[in-house]
């Protein structure tokens, strides 16, 4: 699964759409590629129209679980959301940093699933559709490492993090009450 975010993001989509065509005679791989609204068409106009490579774009989808449940691997930016849902899901993530991030924010949180050996980074002016080809391939192509990856994604993952944070609000709160009565 290909994704930028719910708006996209173009750098990735043409990066996805020229491995896409690097990749067209591969039968064995599936792409879903959510590209954003603003640009779909012309991405989708990009696609391979032969080979054996599935891959259906779509401007945007409503229910991101699904999407989740059937990958093997997330290329995508780095946000939190996207982190904490990928994390969660224990899936094996190739992490593209926005660039631009306040404070390269997303770049840290790249880091620290690659650290945790959850996720690849590769910065986004090396993007191009030959290394995220070589990239992807280097994963898919080794399933023991796909499936490390995704074992230390979810063991990095917290997807109690909600009920923990709110349970921290309510005694801070609480000790809040008891200090000033």
């Amino acid at each position: 699964m290909v994704f930028g975010g719910s708006q996209g993001a173009l750098h990735i989509d043409r990066a996805a759409v020229g491995a896409c065509g690097i990749l067209r005679d591969r039968g064995d791989l599936q792409v879903v590629l959510l590209t954003g609204p603003a640009h779909h068409e012309a991405m989708v106009r990009g696609l391979p129209r032969t080979g054996a490579l599935l891959v259906r774009a779509l401007p945007f989808l409503d229910r991101m679980e699904l999407a989740y449940a059937v990958a093997d691997l997330v290329v995508s930016r780095a946000g939190a959301t996207t982190i904490a849902e990928v994390t969660a899901c224990g899936l094996a993530s190739l992490l593209i940093p926005y660039p631009y991030a306040t404070a390269r924010h997303q770049e840290a949180n790249a880091r620290a699933v690659q650290r945790a050996g959850g996720a690849s980074v590769l910065l986004d002016d090396q993007l191009t559709p030959e290394e995220l080809t070589d990239r992807i391939d280097a994963l898919v192509g080794h399933e023991e490492r796909l499936r490390a990856m995704a074992a230390r994604a979810a063991a990095w993952g917290r997807p109690d993090a909600a009920e923990r944070l709110a349970k921290v609000v309510v005694e801070a709160s609480e000790a809040g009450r008891r200090t000033n009565p």
